[in-house]
């Protein structure tokens, strides 16, 4: 899919003039106006997930073999468990 990122005025004469930039940066894009607004960033929005994703495994359970590096527990439910 193509993304319009930049945009330009159709001259009287048919050439184009400036580009302009349309869209925002991650840094622009701040948490403001709503109820309970944390005045955060979208910039460190994705940093603070980027990274708790990177630092924190996860439990998986299932009955495939997880390809996820992120597993740090794998509930195998698809082995029969013996009961004592």
């Amino acid at each position: 899919m193509s993304l319009v990122r930049k945009v330009a005025e159709k001259q009287q004469d048919g050439t184009l003039g400036a580009d302009s930039t349309i869209g925002a940066v991650f840094t622009d894009v701040v948490d403001g106006e709503r109820t309970g607004a944390t005045g955060y960033s979208l910039d460190q929005f994705i940093d603070s997930y980027l990274a708790f994703m990177a630092a924190n495994p996860f439990t998986y359970v299932g009955n495939e073999e997880p390809t996820n590096h992120h597993i740090a527990l794998w509930v195998d439910t698809g082995t029969a468990q013996n009961s004592f």
